[in-house]
């Protein structure tokens, strides 16, 4: 174990699906890209309220299982640097929680913004209401600058 911890790993390469996914979102429609960016948004805030912090709470006050069994075994010159790593490792994932969470939120502002700009400058054709020109793919025909299928 102590060779392992002292050698250094390296990086994984970024391969997230959601950010993957993000980056075509113009094949879809404003209302799909804000139902992905509102799921992401959801699942990091709970993560980070429901697991992280409850478990930083958790480690703090020396009160799970596992952390139990390992201190009973750590010498005691030792549990304190035990206690501090793992919640440096939980503070590590609430703050990566919040930055998906503002990512998430800053992709909804895009999304409201983009569609904005998109029904300001397309004309509705005469009798139509205004919701179905809005409904229209973020990529479709009726955005400027797209040529017809």
């Amino acid at each position: 174990m102590a060779r392992w911890v002292e050698e250094l790993s390296p990086l994984p390469r970024e391969r997230d699906a959601a950010y993957l996914k993000s980056s075509y979102f113009e094949y879809g429609d404003y209302a799909s890209a804000r139902k992905h960016f509102e799921a992401h948004r959801a699942h990091h805030e709970e993560q980070r309220r429901r697991r992280w912090e409850a478990h930083v709470k958790q480690l703090e006050n020396r009160d799970t299982d596992l952390l139990r069994i390992r201190l009973a075994q750590a010498p005691e010159h030792l549990r304190k640097q035990v206690v501090a790593y793992k919640v440096h490792v939980y503070h590590g994932l609430i703050e990566r929680a919040k930055q998906e969470v503002r990512w998430a939120l800053a992709g909804l502002r895009m999304v409201d913004e983009l569609e904005a700009e998109t029904v300001a400058a397309r004309p509705a054709p005469a009798g139509t209401p205004r919701k179905a020109v809005e409904r229209t793919k973020i990529g479709g025909p009726a955005d400027p600058g797209q040529p017809a299928a």
